[in-house]
């Protein structure tokens, strides 16, 4: 037999009928102690870890600050923190003083966490009566924090002075603009269908591809709505907003119906798509060849307007161009307005505000009006008139204007102009992949294409056999060729630097033709 609890403290004397003893409660008041011990020191060294790296990375702050604050350093990037510091000792151990302190402390005062529960209760901090002991634990916690705020400033100085903006990544607003006289033959126009002219629109493109403006404004187009945006210009590098002529936009003189073209004319706006400018359509009713579209980047809201207006149109057309402009302008408020395009008006004496003729003299009071100036005194037409116009209310924010030779951009017996807008906004860096055919392994996919049995893949009909070979080549091309990861260029794949030559080399053979036309 077994001597019972009872019976032993009986025998030892220190039995008493007042004390009751429940040795279940004294298991479970071990275990709840056990639990609370392995809490604490959980909690201490997440703590402790967290406090020590947080003082380590600071200290390699300040040391690699230190070793280039008499050099060119970017203090604003000091998040590169010199980790070849870690092999220094002393540099460790410096940066491990507050850690240690802490440590020390807290072993005092029987644990990081029972003092963190105890003492670091916010309410503390205001509290009337407050111990010694309790006002010296919540003043090294003020310390502590105000210590990591103040490091945290030193280490990152752009917190206070973040230094001049990084104008690197920062472009103006380049335009082209030029008087197509047309992306369609002359002599299709009187076709159902419109044929393009491919020549015109290579030579367009490929002056597009090679200067890469960011707005591109063109009027006598010719277009139709059988033609697609996507034909003239890729929609993955611009966005196209266009007005093509219609019986509303040109409406046909009801004394002579034969008297005006019904095809031909047209307006064109093209914006980048890789720039980070907001742009949208401004839409305004008016019986005009005219389309106006905002841009918007940085808080700062620009407006281009392209007009085309026949030269024999009269006062029904200028009201249609007055009422378009006039409510543009009330619209919305633009920080700059720019007004391009073919405006016939080679009597306008633009330089001293005078015309011969009525119609004239109203276009100047109407842009009078509206607080624009014309900025171009140079012919833009073959014949030494000036017929291509550039309007802007505020003329300092236009730079680098130049007027163009003859056929620079495309054939047209019109000049092209260029011109700059100090209009800030960041080019967006867009990539792509593309078939690296220098690591190809010609031999392997060779191989491969032999031993397909085509036969029994093309025993079919056409759709469905072009279908299975574009599969099973591109299968075997992704096999044997890698692909590389670059940049787009805003520009198609077909222009590569060959064709870029071939530009460079066109523009210097027309240079030098032009310069020999005075000496003949």
């Amino acid at each position: 037999m077994g001597v019972t609890f009872l019976q032993h403290r009986t025998v030892i004397g220190l039995y008493s009928p007042k004390v009751k003893c429940n040795a279940k409660l004294n298991i479970d008041s071990i275990t709840t102690i056990e639990k609370s011990a392995i809490l604490k020191m959980i909690y201490g060294v997440v703590i402790v870890v967290y406090v020590y790296m947080i003082c380590l990375l600071l200290a390699g702050a300040i040391e690699t600050a230190s070793e280039y604050s008499d050099q060119t350093f970017r203090m604003h990037r000091s998040y590169k923190i010199g980790l070849h510091l870690t092999n220094d000792w002393d540099c460790l151990m410096n940066s491990a003083n507050l850690v240690v302190l802490m440590i020390i402390y807290s072993k005092k005062q029987n644990g990081i966490a029972l003092w963190i529960v105890k003492y670091g209760c916010p309410r503390r901090y205001s509290s009337a009566k407050c111990s010694g002991h309790q006002f010296l634990s919540n003043m090294f916690t003020i310390w502590t924090t105000i210590l990591n705020l103040v490091l945290l400033v030193i280490c990152n100085t752009s917190i206070l002075n973040p230094g001049p903006v990084d104008n690197n990544n920062l472009s103006h607003l380049k335009v082209m603009y030029q008087n197509l006289r047309g992306l369609v033959p002359f002599s299709g126009l009187a076709s159902k269908n419109m044929p393009l002219d491919a020549g015109k629109l290579l030579e367009l493109q490929s002056k597009i591809y090679e200067d890469k403006p960011d707005v591109i404004v063109l009027t006598e187009t010719w277009l139709s709505k059988e033609h697609l945006e996507n034909e003239i210009l890729p929609d993955s590098i611009y966005k196209i907003y266009r007005k093509d002529r219609s019986k509303r936009s040109h409406p046909p003189d009801p004394d002579n119906p034969n008297k005006f073209r019904r095809k031909g004319g047209g307006v064109l706006i093209a914006v980048k798509t890789g720039i980070s400018i907001e742009n949208d359509k401004i839409d305004v009713s008016s019986r005009a060849e005219m389309i106006s579209v905002s841009l918007k980047s940085n808080n700062s809201c620009y407006c281009i307007t392209a007009c085309y207006r026949v030269g024999t149109l009269g006062e029904n057309n200028f009201n249609e161009i007055e009422k378009h402009l006039r409510n543009v302008v009330g619209r919305r408020k633009f920080k700059a307005h720019f007004v391009v395009g073919d405006f016939n008006l080679p009597e306008v004496n633009w330089s001293d505000g005078v015309s011969p003729t009525l119609l004239g003299g109203r276009f100047i009071d109407l842009f009078n009006d509206l607080g624009l100036t014309q900025m171009i005194n140079q012919p833009t037409h073959d014949k030494g008139k000036v017929l291509d116009l550039l309007f802007c209310n505020m003329i300092s924010v236009v730079e680098n204007l130049v007027v163009l030779g003859k056929n620079e951009i495309c054939s047209s017996d019109h000049f092209g102009i260029t011109f700059s807008a100090k209009m800030k906004f960041r080019k967006k860096v867009t990539k792509r992949k593309i078939l690296n055919y220098k690591k190809a392994d010609w031999i392997g996919l060779n191989n491969d294409l032999k031993s397909v049995r085509w036969d029994d893949h093309l025993n079919c009909d056409a759709e469905t056999g072009w279908f299975r070979f574009k599969k099973i080549l591109f299968h075997h091309i992704h096999n044997r060729i890698p692909t590389i990861t670059i940049s787009d260029k805003d520009q198609p794949p077909w222009f590569d630097s060959d064709t870029y030559q071939l530009c460079l080399k066109k523009e210097k053979s027309t240079d030098c033709d032009s310069a020999l036309i005075p000496l003949l």
